[in-house]
C-alpha cells in the first residue's frame, strides 16, 4: 500500500468516530509519524500503533481518549512501520501495561501489580525518548539514590511503553561492570544470532552490530553508575532509544531525577502489599521508611507474610533496627540511602525462625546465592543445591519457595538476587562454610557440564564460576585450584587457547604448592596445562609435561589403570605430530589393550585410543588397518554420545581425511560436510575445530579443483583463526599459506604471492627460517613462481602461434 493511500485510510478511520477534527491536521499527523518524526496534536492526542502479521495489518488508532481499529489490505514496510509506532508514543497518557512485548527482547523483571504513581515521570521518559533523532542516539537518564526505585520505573516503562518498539526491549544490568560484556552477549539469541560455542567477545560484536541498525529497540542501562560503560557499549548510531538509570546524574545527560513517594502513593504501596493494614497505620509505617520505594515494598511483603505481626511491634523493632545499622560500615561505599536499605533487609532476615530447620536451609541457600556474581541470573538447579549433601529435593524446592514467597528471591528458571541483597546477606550472615559449599557446588556443575564437551551447556554458569574463581585467588588451597582448572576447561571448550593456558598454570601453580609437585591431583592439572599447549602446537613443551605425569601415574596408578593409559595415548599424540610415529604407535597399542580392560570396548575414552592408533596407522600408510578402526570409533561415539555430538564429529573428519589421503575424494566429501555441519551447530561458527573442519573440507575441493569454493571454505578459516589465535599462531600462518595456494590456482597470482610473503614473514618471525612451517610456505611459494612462469610460457607460445587466450592474469604480471 503506498502512503498516501494509507494515510488516507488511517484519516478517514478518525473522521468516521471524530468528524469534528481536522483533516488536514490529522493528515499532517499521520505523515508525520509514518516518516518517522514524533508528532502531537494540540487539541487531542493522536497515537498510532501497527501489528504485522505475514497476512494482513491491524491498526490501533488512539485519537481523543477514542480507540479505533482499521484492517489494512496489505502488510507494511516493516521498517515504516516500526517507526512510526516509536513517532506515536502516547506523551500525555501513560498507556496500559501490556504483557506482549515484541518477540526480540530481553526483559528479566514481570510486571508489578502494585507499581502506583510516577505517571509524570514515564510521560516524561516517553517525551525523551520520542523526540531523540532517529539517527542520533542520545540517552534518557533515570537518576536518584538506590532504592529509590528507578528499576521499578524503567520496568514499568517497558511494560507499558515496549510494544511500540519492534525491534525489542533489551535489559542491561551494570551493577557490576565486569558483567557488562557477558549481558550483552546474553541478548544474541534474542536477536536471532545463534550464540552456540561463538567467544564472547564475537557474540558480543554481534549484538553491537544489530543495535547499530535502524529498528528501533528500547535498551536499558540498569544500575549504570560509571559513564565508560555507556560510552564502550552504548550505540552511538541508529535506531535504538536508550533509558539509563543510575544514582548520580550523568555529566553532559540530561537526566530525569526520582524523589521519593508522595504519601498517598506510600500508603496505596502498602495496602496493595498488606491489604490489612488501616489508612493509618500504612502512613505511619510509610513516614517511618521514609517514603523508600524498595522500603516499602519489603516492609509490605514482610508484613503481609508475618500476619501475626502487630504494627506497633513492628514499628518498634523498624526504629530500634533502623538506629542500629545508621553509624555501621557495612556495604562498600555505603550512603544514608543504601543503610536504609540495608535496614530492611535485615529486618526480613532477622524474622526467619532459628528453631525452625526450614527457614535456616533457606537462609543458607540465600547465603549460597549472595556469593554468586552479582545482579547476574543465577541457574535455579544452582541455587536448590546450594543445600548440604543429606538434603532431598522436596526439602530443598520447599526452601526456595519459602524465600520466594517472601520477596528475597526473583526470577523462574534463572532466579535473580538483588546486589545490595547479596552484600547484605554477606556482611552480616555470610559464612565460610556456605561460601565453601557455593565454590564447591560451582565448580560440581561446572565439571558435570565440562564432561559434555558441549560449550553451550556452560554459558549460563560460566559467569559464577568465573566470579566465585577471581574472588577466591587470594587464597591458595586445592578448591580453588579446581576453580581455576574448571575456567580453563571452559576457555579450552570454547577454544580461547591463551585464557585457558593461563587458568591452567594459574591451577597448577597453587595445586603444586599445597599439595606438591608428585600428587595425582597436580598431575591431572599438568595434564589439562599439556592439553592446551599440544592445541597450540607447542608439541615439545605438551610432551614434557606429559612424561612428568606418566612417571607420577605410573607410580600412583600402576601401568594398568585408565588414567596411566590417558596420559599415555595424550603423550603419544605429542611424539606423533613431531615425527616420531614408531613410538608413539607401540604407545597407542599398549594403552588401548588398558582401556579396553579397564573401560570395555565401548567406551568413548576406548574410542578415543582407537581413534587415536587409526591415526598413527595411517600416518606409516597402512591404510585399511587405519581405515577399519576409524569406523570402530565412529560407531562408538555414535552409540554412546550421539550424532550431533562435537567427539562424533571429530570421528567424522578423521576418517574423511583418511579417505582422501587414499584418493577416495568423493566418498570423503560427505563425511567431510557432515562434520563441519555438526561443529557449526554444538561448537558455533567461530570454534577453532569449525576452521580445521573448513580447512579439511577446503584442502578436498582443491583436490577436485573445486577452487572458488575452496577459496571461500579458507577464506573463512582464516577469518576464525585470526579472531582466536591472532595473527601469528601456526594455525593462522598455515590458513594463509591455504588461501594463496587457492588464490594461485584461480590465477590470482599477484594475491597470491602477497599472502605467501605475510605468511613467511610471519612464520621466520615466530617459528624462524628453518621450521617446518616457514618450509612449506617457502616450497608453496615457489610454486606459485613457477606456476606463473609456466602460465606466461604457455601465453607467450600462443600469442607468438598466432592463437587467441585470454591472459589477463599472466599480463598483471609482466
Amino acid at each position: 500500500m503506498e502512503m498516501p493511500a494509507l494515510i488516507g485510510l488511517l484519516v478517514d478511520a478518525v473522521l468516521a468516530v471524530s468528524p469534528a477534527a481536522d483533516r488536514l491536521t490529522i493528515e499532517a499527523a499521520f505523515g508525520a509519524m509514518l516518516a518517522g518524526k514524533p508528532t502531537l496534536l494540540d487539541d487531542a492526542p493522536l497515537s498510532l500503533l501497527i501489528d504485522q502479521s505475514s497476512a494482513q495489518s491491524h491498526a490501533t488508532i488512539v485519537y481523543a481518549g477514542q480507540t479505533i481499529a482499521v484492517e489494512l489490505a496489505e502488510p507494511l514496510d516493516p521498517l515504516v512501520v516500526a517507526l512510526a509506532a516509536v513517532a506515536s508514543l502516547p506523551l500525555t497518557t501513560v498507556p496500559a501495561p501490556r504483557a506482549d512485548q515484541p518477540a526480540a527482547s530481553r526483559l528479566p523483571f514481570e510486571s508489578s501489580s502494585t507499581f502506583v504513581g510516577r505517571e509524570q515521570e514515564l510521560l516524561a521518559l516517553a517525551a525523551a525518548l520520542s523526540h531523540a533523532q532517529p539517527t542520533i542516539v542520545l540517552p534518557a537518564v533515570a537518576t536518584g539514590l538506590g532504592g529509590i526505585g528507578k528499576t521499578s520505573l524503567v520496568t514499568e516503562f517497558a511494560y507499558r511503553y515496549g510494544s511500540y518498539f519492534h525491534g525489542g526491549v533489551f535489559w542491561i544490568n551494570c551493577a557490576d561492570p565486569e558483567q557488562v560484556e557477558n549481558q550483552i552477549a546474553a541478548c544474541a539469541e534474542a536477536l536471532a544470532i545463534d550464540p552456540t560455542g561463538l567467544t564472547l567477545d564475537a557474540q558480543v560484536q554481534h549484538v553491537l552490530a544489530a543495535w547499530q541498525a535502524p529498528l528501533p529497540r528500547l535498551l536499558i542501562f540498569d544500575n549504570c553508575e560509571d559513564p565508560v560503560i555507556l560510552e564502550r557499549w552504548m550505540p552511538t548510531l541508529g535506531g535504538c532509544r536508550v533509558l539509563v538509570t543510575a544514582r548520580n546524574q550523568l555529566a553532559t545527560m540530561s537526566a530525569i531525577r526520582l524523589g521519593v513517594l508522595a504519601p498517598a502513593e506510600s500508603r496505596a504501596l502498602l495496602q496493595q502489599l498488606c491489604p490489612r493494614l488501616t489508612t493509618a497505620e500504612a502512613e505511619a509505617i510509610a513516614a517511618d521508611l521514609g517514603h523508600l520505594p524498595l522500603a516499602l515494598q519489603l516492609a509490605g511483603s514482610y508484613l503481609n507474610t508475618y500476619d501475626q505481626q502487630s504494627v506497633a511491634q513492628y514499628r518498634q523493632d523498624l526504629a530500634v533496627t533502623h538506629h542500629s545499622l545508621k553509624g555501621g560500615a557495612g556495604l562498600p561505599s555505603p550512603t544514608r540511602h543504601e543503610q536504609d536499605v540495608e535496614a530492611t533487609f535485615m529486618l526480613s532476615l532477622h524474622q526467619f525462625d532459628s528453631a525452625n530447620a526450614l527457614e535456616m536451609l533457606a537462609l543458607d541457600m540465600l547465603d549460597g546465592a549472595a556469593w554468586c556474581a552479582p545482579g547476574v541470573p543465577i541457574p535455579r538447579q544452582l541455587v536448590l543445591d546450594f543445600v548440604p549433601d543429606e538434603t532431598n529435593a522436596e526439602t530443598a524446592l520447599a526452601a526456595l519457595q519459602l524465600l520466594e514467597q517472601r520477596g528475597l528471591i526473583d526470577g523462574s528458571e534463572a532466579l535473580v538476587v538483588h546486589r545490595l541483597l547479596a552484600q547484605v546477606v554477606q556482611v552480616h550472615r555470610g559464612s565460610a562454610q556456605i561460601r565453601e559449599l557455593a565454590e564447591y557446588r560451582i565448580n560440581e556443575h561446572a565439571v558435570r557440564i565440562s564432561a559434555t564437551r558441549v560449550p553451550k551447556q556452560m554459558l549460563p554458569l560460566e559467569p559464577h564460576l568465573r566470579h566465585v574463581t577471581v574472588r577466591a585467588l587470594a587464597r591458595e588451597d586445592e578448591r580453588v585450584a579446581r576453580l581455576c582448572n574448571s575456567l580453563g576447561y571452559w576457555e579450552h571448550l570454547r577454544g580461547v587457547y591463551g585464557e585457558a593456558e593461563r587458568w591452567y598454570e594459574r591451577g597448577l601453580a597453587i595445586m603444586q604448592k599445597v599439595l606438591g609437585p608428585e600428587h595425582q591431583n597436580t598431575a591431572r592439572m599438568m595434564n589439562n596445562l599439556a592439553g592446551i599447549r599440544l592445541e597450540q602446537m607447542r608439541y615439545a613443551e605438551a610432551q614434557a609435561l606429559y612424561e612428568q605425569v606418566l612417571g607420577i601415574w605410573n607410580v600412583t596408578f600402576g601401568p594398568e589403570h585408565p588414567d596411566t593409559a590417558r596420559c599415555m595415548n595424550n603423550l603419544a599424540s605429542a611424539l606423533g605430530r613431531q615425527g616420531q610415529n614408531a613410538e608413539a604407535l607401540a604407545m597407542l597399542e599398549q594403552a588401548l589393550v588398558v582401556w579396553e580392560a579397564a573401560l570395555g570396548p565401548e567406551h568413548p575414552d576406548t574410542a578415543i585410543s582407537i581413534n587415536n592408533l587409526a591415526v598413527a596407522l595411517e600416518r606409516e600408510g597402512r591404510y585399511a588397518e587405519s581405515q577399519v578402526l576409524q569406523e570402530r570409533a565412529l560407531k562408538v561415539w555414535k552409540k554412546t554420545l550421539g550424532p550431533e555430538h562435537p567427539d562424533t564429529a571429530a570421528s567424522l573428519n578423521s576418517l574423511a581425511r583418511l579417505l582422501e589421503h587414499q584418493g577416495k575424494y568423493s566418498q570423503a566429501l560427505p563425511f567431510y560436510q557432515q562434520a563441519l555441519a555438526i561443529r557449526e551447530t554444538a561448537l558455533g561458527p567461530e570454534h577453532p575445530d569449525v576452521a580445521s573442519s573448513l580447512n579439511d573440507l577446503a584442502g578436498l575441493l582443491i583436490e577436485q579443483k573445486r577452487y572458488t569454493d575452496a577459496q571461500a571454505l579458507y577464506e573463512r578459516a582464516l577469518t576464525i583463526r585470526e579472531l582466536v589465535f591472532g595473527p601469528e599462531h601456526a594455525d593462522t600462518i598455515t590458513a594463509m599459506a591455504n588461501l594463496a595456494v587457492a588464490l594461485e590456482r584461480r590465477g590470482q597470482y599477484r594475491e597470491a604471492l602477497e599472502l605467501h610473503a605475510q605468511a613467511l614473514t610471519i612464520s621466520r618471525k615466530v617459528f624462524g627460517d628453518n621450521h617446518q612451517t616457514s618450509q612449506r610456505i617457502r616450497a608453496s611459494h615457489a610454486r606459485t613462481v613457477q606456476a606463473i612462469q609456466e602460465a606466461f610460457d604457455q601465453s607467450a607460445a600462443k600469442r607468438s602461434s598466432g592463437k587467441h587466450t585470454n591472459d589477463d592474469h599472466v599480463k598483471q604480471w609482466k
